[in-house]
């Protein structure tokens, strides 16, 4: 198939469309959220390692 075939298929998604497949949040909210979950990720297990310095290299 070649892509213009699907060009009828395909539109532009409206403000609200968009807004209902993320659950209303905005883009950047998403991007924020995942930069604050990746980073409490790596505080985890900094402060894991920390506590047990040997144990995950000597499993």
């Amino acid at each position: 198939m070649k892509m213009n075939e699907f060009s009828d298929d395909l539109r532009l998604l409206t403000e609200e469309e968009m807004r209902s497949i993320n659950g209303g949040e905005s883009l950047w909210y998403w991007i924020a959220y995942g930069i604050g979950a990746t980073g409490r990720f790596f505080y985890e297990l900094w402060k894991f390692c920390e506590e047990h310095p040997f144990e995950v290299f000597n499993a």
